[in-house]
């Protein structure tokens, strides 16, 4: 499901990743850990197409994510940091992601992911004034199929 092959990327003269190499297969449970600049984003990011490799190759299904907006659509990540924007409401978060994505009928998606998560009666504030629990149950990933 995930080959990074050789995976190498250097900013200016400074090599961040050297010729990583793994696979996470259908349905394996895979973590990947390391220290403080280990590379871990980095990797993150070039498996996302966010970043371009210096050489190497990190591919999602055998197609690599970057150039591939139909595959990309299917494929969802959680960073360590949530992704929401503190200045704008709940509902304008989920609205600017849904839009982003191309998520069909995403009014009637948003009212229903609200209301699951317990947050209708605060879609207008500001993500920014929600403690740590609201904020955790803004959802981050929308899923994208009917």
């Amino acid at each position: 499901m995930i080959e990074v092959r050789n995976l190498t990327k250097k900013f200016n003269e400074r090599t961040v990743l050297n010729r990583i190499t793994f696979q996470v297969k259908e349905g394996e449970i895979f973590g990947y850990l390391g220290p403080n600049g280990a590379g871990k984003t980095t990797t993150m990011r070039i498996i996302l197409g966010l970043l371009k490799p210096t050489a190497g190759d990190a591919l999602v299904w055998g197609q690599n994510l970057g150039g591939n907006e139909g595959l990309r659509r299917r494929v969802g990540v959680l960073l360590e940091h949530d992704g929401l924007y503190e200045r704008i409401s709940a509902y304008e978060n989920l609205d600017y992601y849904a839009q982003l994505y191309g998520v069909s009928n995403r009014e009637k998606k948003i009212e229903n992911l609200l209301e699951f998560t317990g947050l209708s009666d605060r879609k207008n504030d500001k993500v920014g004034k929600f403690s740590n629990n609201p904020k955790g149950r803004v959802p981050r990933a929308m899923p994208v199929g009917e």
